[in-house]
Parts: C-alpha cells; structure tokens; sequence
C-alpha cells in the first residue's frame, strides 16, 4: 500500500473589507507671504489714510467754525461759507479715492470682509 501523502495548502486568509478611500481635500491655492503682506501694508495704508483725513477734517472744520462766529462782516461769512464748502468737497473727495484704493484689491483677497465706505466722520 502506498501512502501518499497529502500535501495541503495552508487557507488563505480571509480578506479584509476594504475601506473607502480618503475624502478629497480641496486644494487652496496661497499666495507667497511676500505678496500677502505687501497686501496687507497696502490695504493699511489706506485706512490710515482714510483715518488721517476724516481726522484733519475735524480739525479743519473747528476752526472754520470757530473763524466764522468771530466774523462780523456779511462778506467775509459768505467767503468762508464757500471755503467750507469747498473744503468739505475736497474732504469726500480724498475720502472716496482712499476707499477705492482699499476696496481695488484682487478678488478674494479680502473673503469675509466687507468693503469699507467712507462714512460719516468729519461731516
């Protein structure tokens, strides 16, 4: 009698339940730090400046106030009425261009942030 002797494969082992693949992130694309912070010294720049005008504009219109109540003359009140006038214009004017240079920055750059407008002060 012949044995023969029986050769077994050991089983393979059960295989694992694959799992999902990993979420795709979204890929943000940045800016070099260079170019975001020349960005943010720009935009503060111009809120300073923003700042500085409606500042000086206060200034400027305590004394107009104050030149116009020691003012007698009819002529003279008119003249410094238009100065004021004047001068109040040239204000929005400042202000308006100072806010178009904040508010001119590349699309989302500013996400979240609202655009800035010139406001009541000094008025």
């Amino acid at each position: 009698m012949a044995v023969f002797a029986q050769t077994t494969t050991p089983a393979k082992p059960a295989r694992a339940v694959a799992s999902p693949p990993p979420a795709a992130h979204a890929v943000v694309p940045t800016r070099p730090a260079e170019v975001r912070w020349q960005q943010a010294a720009q935009q503060q720049r111009a809120q300073g400046q923003i700042q500085q005008n409606a500042v000086q504009q206060q200034i400027r219109q305590g004394n107009q106030a104050q030149i116009r109540r020691n003012t007698t003359d009819p002529n003279l009140q008119r003249q410094q009425d238009q100065s004021a006038q004047s001068q109040q214009q040239l204000y929005q004017n400042q202000q308006q261009s100072a806010v178009q240079r904040y508010n001119a920055t590349p699309a989302g750059q500013n996400p979240g942030n609202a655009p800035v407008t010139a406001g009541s002060a000094g008025r």
